[in-house]
């Protein structure tokens, strides 16, 4: 099972803000592919199901034992808590009364025995030993194989090392954010969900807060309501429970629609529906939706290699490109995520996508190097036949002048997975190191137009007898040739980029 470890807190001096909500990017894994609930490895869901959170709790002074529980019980009935408050002090009642009864009910913890099921494993031990996974570390949580936290025990040598900025109760609740699905808010942070996530220059318990504020309650709730599948406020979103006050009130109000934050500059949102076989368009104006299209793909999209000429006709406030149009009439939308500088390009034509072009970066471990690094990745869906393809290039940021990297190219991706995948994979001249297909008969079985193989002089195929044999294995080499064809024009392209 893959190895997801968050960290804490980033030791530096100045933390500069990331996002200011975020879901754990494996909170919503495997919800829409495999039809899995979402949260289904993170303890909110148990939660809203009216459970008790049964906690493993394993310590070494057994004097502190009760302080210990008392803290984790404290830790997990503030996140349900501090949000009701807050709602209450706005006197939104009436527009949280879904919500308010089951922040007020609070969460129920309970301690297993020796022995005893549990649902998450709390872990509170020596310094040295938390920072087993990393240097930095002041506590983590892990969902290797089975729920855990781990945080330190050592008080004296804990407050030297954080010079008092933090202690064990702030700790143990920035964890506890993590176990119910939240994610780290410093930069760096590279574990929050590409759409549910915002960015804000507030305090946050999953930032550097040593307690919750409104952009925490902020997150449960967004974390509650797609948890539930509730879309509060409906397409017009519900604002932020943080006041423009002080040092924010330059910024203007932010509204969440289903989970995904925009402030009012925020012009489009780009989502795929049916596993990309549409995609939605919402268009806002003011902090508030105006429009909404659905369109379906292109039947003869334009080509695939060939990068579009664009005029940009709109600019967001900070100057990038959000509409522009292409040499030959597309409309061209942008979309910018703010967490880890992603970005959703999405062209229409005549009332279909041509094409989405995604961007983001991500962190991956690299088999070469034996380590994990940070990528760039260059995404590029479109129609092919009646499926949806794809093309992905990854190159390291730290090395943007070499042509190391891979390239995924797939064809027929659907729920059940895809029809081909073309893996290659490059060292820094841009020589070709490895090379993976799926399936392993895709060149003798890849596709040809019938009307080339009747100029080609083969017609129709037949097993029967020597002479449909022979005919059989020319198509077979045809079929070869194009497969080989097509890969080059991927690693042409490749080295383009």
């Amino acid at each position: 099972m893959r190895k997801i470890v968050i960290f804490l807190i980033c030791l530096m001096p100045l933390c500069l803000s990331a996002v200011q909500w975020g879901a754990l990017r494996h909170y919503t894994e495997g919800a829409e592919r495999e039809g899995k609930p979402i949260g289904e490895r993170f303890l909110l869901r148990q939660v809203l199901e009216g459970k008790p959170i049964r906690v493993d709790l394993r310590y070494n002074d057994a004097n502190k034992g009760p302080k210990y529980k008392e803290m984790i019980s404290a830790a997990y009935a503030q996140w349900f808590s501090e949000p009701a408050r807050l709602i209450r002090r706005a006197g939104r009642e009436e527009e949280f009364a879904d919500v308010l009864p089951l922040l007020e009910r609070g969460i129920k913890v309970q301690f297993a025995d020796e022995g005893e099921e549990a649902d998450i494993r709390i872990y509170i031990e020596p310094l040295k030993q938390v920072r087993q996974t990393s240097a930095k570390n002041l506590g983590y949580f892990s969902l290797e194989s089975f729920p855990e936290i781990h945080v330190p025990e050592d008080r004296v040598l804990l407050g030297l090392v954080t010079r008092g900025r933090y202690n064990l109760p702030s700790i143990i609740l920035h964890e506890i954010g993590h176990s119910l699905g939240l994610s780290d808010q410093y930069q760096g942070a590279y574990n929050s969900d590409a759409i549910y996530s915002s960015q804000e220059t507030r305090q946050s318990v999953m930032k550097s807060s040593n307690k919750l504020t409104c952009d925490d309650a902020d997150g449960i709730i967004n974390l509650i309501d797609i948890t539930r599948g509730t879309s509060r406020g409906s397409m017009a979103g519900w604002r932020s429970l943080c006041k423009r006050s002080g040092l924010y009130n330059s910024y203007r109000d932010i509204y969440y629609v289903n989970g995904i934050p925009f402030r009012p500059h925020f012009s489009y949102v780009i989502t795929p529906l049916s596993q990309g076989e549409k995609w939605q368009l919402n268009e806002y104006k003011d902090g508030r939706l105006r429009n909404q299209y659905v369109w379906s793909w292109a039947e003869e999209p334009l080509p695939v290699f060939d990068e579009l000429e664009e005029t940009v006709i709109q600019r967001d406030y900070g100057g990038r490109p959000e509409r522009a149009r292409g040499r030959g009439g597309e409309d061209i939308y942008y979309f910018y995520s703010y967490t880890y500088d992603e970005i959703t390009k999405l062209t229409v034509s005549g009332g279909y996508v041509q094409r989405v072009d995604m961007e983001r970066n991500k962190r991956t471990y690299n088999n070469i190097l034996q380590k994990e690094e940070d990528l760039r990745y260059k995404t590029r869906y479109f129609a092919k036949g009646e499926k949806m393809a794809g093309l992905t290039v990854a190159r390291p940021l730290q090395r943007p002048e070499g042509k190391e990297g891979y390239l995924v190219y797939q064809e027929g991706i659907s729920r059940n997975g895809v029809d081909l995948s073309i893996i290659l994979q490059f060292n820094d001249k841009g020589e070709e190191i490895e090379r993976s297909i799926t399936p392993a008969d895709a060149p003798a079985k890849y596709f040809i137009d019938p009307v080339v193989l009747q100029k080609a002089g083969h017609g129709k195929v037949s097993a029967a007898g020597p002479e449909g044999a022979v005919t059989k294995s020319l198509e077979e080499s045809l079929r070869r040739e194009a497969f080989n064809a097509k890969v080059q024009e991927l690693k042409d392209w490749y080295l383009r980029q």
